[in-house]
Parts: C-alpha cells; structure tokens; sequence
C-alpha cells in the first residue's frame, strides 16, 4: 500500500508541475498517471473524480485542447466503468469543444476515440462512420498519416 501512496504522491506532483508549466502534453501524461494508479488500485470512481477535477481548471485556464484531453481521458475512465453511454457523451463534447475553437485535426482526434468507444460496444456501423468522419478531415487537412485504417 505504501508503493501504491508513493506513486500516487508522486504522479500529483508531476501533475501539479505540468499545470504550473502549462503543457497540455504534459498534464495529460500526468493525468493519465494518476488515472492508471486509481484504476490499478480498482478505484475507478476516485479515478473520475480526480479526472473531473482537472476538467474544472482546464475549463478555468480556457485552453481548449487541455479541455478535449481531459474529456477523452473522462470518457475512457468511464468505458472502464461499464459506463459507455457517459463516455460518448464526453467524447462528442471532446469533439465540439475543439471543432468551435477551429481545432479540426484535433476534432478528427476525438472522432477516432468515438469509434473506439462504438467498436468496445460492438457497434460496428456506427464505428465505422466514426472512423470515415475521422479520415475525412484528415484527408482534408492533407494528413495521410493520421489516417484511420
């Protein structure tokens, strides 16, 4: 138990770090920390709690992408969770939160978790038009490698 408070201590630091240093790659590593500990430990709902904490400053801060991030990482806490209709309903704000701000190749981004999400449900149709949503903004920004397969 102690590693596990060691290693929760220290991802909260880092996270803290990363806030004050106000990198969106970094908080989102540090978060993804902090989520994988709770999640290790079964505590999926300290886990939320600690994701919908972070969504509260980045909506504070008013970067948009640190917003989308945290959405997809509430929304994959939450496909853990066995709660899948709360993570679409993330993902698609993931989503609309960066199309409004004109972030597209970051909205494809947050389409490819959707189709994810419709894929860990068996929905192959409706992950399949997630999936061509995705390829064709990628394809309009003349991205072939972020292309969905």
């Amino acid at each position: 138990a102690k590693d596990g408070e060691e290693a929760l201590r220290l991802a909260k630091e880092a996270l803290a770090t990363a806030r004050a240093e106000a990198d969106v790659a970094l908080i989102a590593n540090a978060l993804e920390l902090v989520l994988g500990i709770h999640m290790g430990n079964e505590l999926p709902h300290k886990a939320l709690t600690a994701a919908e904490e972070e969504l509260e400053l980045a909506r504070e801060s008013g970067d948009v992408c640190l917003e989308a991030v945290v959405l997809q990482k509430i929304a994959s806490v939450q496909v853990a969770k066995g709660q899948p209709k709360e993570a679409l309903r993330r993902a698609e704000e993931a989503r609309d939160v960066l199309n409004m701000a004109g972030k597209t190749k970051e909205g494809a981004q947050a389409w490819k978790v959707i189709a994810e999400h419709y894929i860990s449900q068996k929905k192959y149709d409706e992950a399949a038009e997630a999936a061509r949503q995705a390829e064709k903004i990628m394809k309009e920004l003349g991205d072939v490698m972020g292309r969905v397969q």
